[in-house]
This record gives structure tokens, sequence and C-alpha cells, in this order.
């Protein structure tokens, strides 16, 4: 092979010519076949043309030239998908970005990239699927974001910057950084100990039979089962469960914690025969009224839909208290509740599990194990009697 610059004769086998060391084109590269080096799995093919057009004349040399940045996105694209499968939405996908690639190419231009790969895949896979493993790919995304960020941010990964940063600034994304950190790790602690959690204390026939209340599940995955073992009869229980409310006895949980989010919540650690009575339609509020200023409206809280006198007490969109008796003195208090209900979007029970269910699960434990705790104490003096029933 003869080089077409120094007019050496070299091997066939020659990439480069052993004299000047200038790369070697294969015969038949100025007549449109493939040379071995492969631009085009890269560049546009009118730019892999023109640059072996002017390799083959050792003609390459720089220029400069002023670029032009372009970001696409496909207008109502989270809409559409929601109406076809994900096979589909791929197909359709994948022909809208060879349509948008397709004129940069002609300009010799460049696509760096295709953004949102990972979430999108997740998210997809999310509302078309029921199954909650879903959950951990998305988790993963948003760890691996989290993660990236924090290694440019930190010095990990250098990124110059022209100009340095104010103190102020560096401070504000040092916090920033912080808070996105705290949540990747508080999202990530969420989705590993939710199949612990969700079934805390409740044995696997609990978990599996149904209560009253329980009503239709969009799938059992979105299902909470908690349970505890009281050494006390069903009635001294109830004396206290039925006190439950920011207006009575508070939820037994940590108030001060609850306090701490502006709720006016005190427990109280005795029986009062004035909160005895309980009856479905009656309103349990969760905070004083016009809380925040009102933002979630005039009252926040949950309706009881059903009671059964030491047994059941039903709570709209929380879920099922209930009181089985396991021995003369003994009595497991389960609760049950789910994600949700079979109307809610899969999106929606993840934003409730990511955000709410860790948090919920603490006050609950501690509600259930204080609760424990008051009625095995002085259970003769916290048994109350039946009130009276409404003849409506």
């Amino acid at each position: 092979m003869k080089c077409p610059n120094c007019q050496s004769v070299n091997p066939d086998a020659a990439k480069f010519c052993m004299n000047c060391g200038t790369r070697l084109v294969l015969e038949g590269a100025g007549t449109g076949e493939k040379s071995s080096f492969k631009l085009d799995r890269y560049l546009p093919h009118e730019l892999v043309t023109k640059l072996e057009a002017a390799r083959s004349r050792n003609a390459i040399v720089g220029e400069r030239r002023i670029i032009t940045m372009l970001f696409c996105d496909v207008k109502g694209s989270t809409a559409a998908a929601e109406k076809v499968d994900p096979e589909t939405w791929t197909d359709i996908m994948n022909g809208i970005f060879e349509f948008m690639i397709r004129p940069v190419y002609k300009y010799e231009g460049l696509v760096p990239r295709l953004m949102g790969v990972g979430i999108v895949a997740s998210v997809v896979a999310l509302i078309w699927s029921s199954d909650a493993s879903a959950w951990w790919g998305l988790s993963f995304d948003v760890a691996l974001i989290g993660a990236f960020r924090a290694a440019v941010n930190t010095g990990v990964l250098g990124v110059p910057a022209p100009i340095a940063p104010s103190p102020w600034r560096r401070a504000g994304r040092r916090f920033a950084e912080a808070a996105a950190c705290a949540l990747v790790a508080y999202v990530a602690v969420s989705a590993v100990a939710w199949p612990w959690y969700r079934r805390w204390g409740a044995t696997v026939d609990e978990q599996r039979r149904e209560w009253p209340g329980g009503g239709p599940l969009r799938h059992p995955q979105y299902q909470l089962t908690h349970a505890v073992t009281i050494d006390a009869p069903p009635d001294v229980v109830w004396a206290w469960l039925v006190q439950l409310g920011q207006d009575r006895a508070g939820f037994y949980s940590y108030d001060w914690l609850e306090r701490a989010f502006f709720a006016d919540i005190h427990n109280v650690n005795e029986i009062r025969p004035e909160w005895q009575q309980r009856q479905a339609g009656d309103f349990i509020p969760a905070a004083q009224p016009y809380y925040l200023g009102g933002v979630f409206g005039r009252n926040v809280g949950w309706t009881v839909s059903r009671v059964e006198h030491g047994r059941v007490m039903v709570l709209d969109r929380w879920g099922a208290f209930v009181l089985e008796p396991t021995g003369p003195d003994r009595t497991r208090f389960i609760v049950r509740s789910s994600i949700g209900g079979p109307d809610t979007p899969a999106w929606g029970a993840g934003l409730t599990l990511a955000l709410f269910e860790l948090p919920h699960f603490i006050m609950e434990r501690k509600m259930l194990l204080r609760l424990r705790e008051l009625a095995e104490r002085a259970p003769a003096a916290s048994a109350a009697p039946e009130p009276q029933r409404s003849s409506a």
C-alpha cells in the first residue's frame, strides 16, 4: 500500500505509514466503501463523508465555528404514554428520536445525549405495573442522581467554575446539597425498610386475613398490617382506644414531635368517662381547627365509618383498629391500613410511600406500644362501662 503523503510502499496490513506515520486509506474508500475506522457509529453520515474525503486528501484542518445548543422535547408525552402499552410507547419514542436527530445530522450537528432515560423507564414501569418492585428502580435512579450531584458539588468530580462563588453562595449550595443527600437517603431507607415495617408485629395469618373495613385493594403489596399483644382484656384496651383524637387523649405517640409541627396535641394518660362514646359518623380531628392557617381546610382528621363496641373501630383514610381476644386476659391489637384505595393512581401511592409511610409507621408504632403500656399498667382502673347506645 502506497502512502499518499510520502509515496512510500507499506505492507498491505499496515494502518499507518512506516516512514512518515500518515494514516493509510484502504483502497476503495474514495468509491464509497466503508473504511475500517467506522466514524459513522458516532457521527452523522454527512460529517463522516466530509472527514473521510478530507483525510484522503490529507487536508484535515481545524476550524472555528459559532454553534447553537438545541434542546428538544415532546409536548404532551406524559399524557400520551398513559394511553398505550410500554412497548408501544418505546417504539414511538424511538421513531421520534430518529426523526429529531435526522435534521441535526444533516447540518453536521451532534447529539450528546438523550435525557431522562433511567427515570422515565422506572416511572413507566411503575405506572403500568402493580408490582411494587418498580419502586426499587425509581429509588435507584434517584440515588444515582443524588450521588452524581454530590460528587460534582463536593469536588469528587471537578467542574471548573469561571468565577469563584461568594461565601453565601457556597453556603447555600452546601445546604442544598445536604438537603438533597438527606432526601435521597430518606427515600432509600423508606424503600429498603418497606418489607419490614409494612407488616411490623403481625403474623403471616394476620397479614393474609381480611379485617373489618379493609375494602377492595389495588394490590396486596400496598397493604400494611401492624400488631401488638396486650396482656389485658379487649374491654380494657377499648377504653383507651376510643379516646383517640386531638380533642381527647391525643394519639398516645410522640406528642412533642406533633407539637413541633404546630399540632396542638397533648397525650392524656387516664380514662375519662365523657370520652367513652364513639359512633359511626363521628369526626376524629388530627389537629386543631384551621391547622396551619387553614391550608388543608377547616378540619383535618378522619371520619368514623364503623364501630363495634370493644372490638372494631374503622376510620376512613386511616384504617381498621381491631381488638382480637386470644385468651381470658390477652388481646391482639391490630391496625390494618393501605396506601390509598383502588382508585388511587400508582404514582400517588408511590408518593405516599416515599414521603409519608415511614414517619407514619414510627408514630403508629409508638401509639401501639404506649397503649399497651397504659392498658397493662392498671387494667382494673382502665375498664369503662359500655356506653348507652343511641336509638338513632
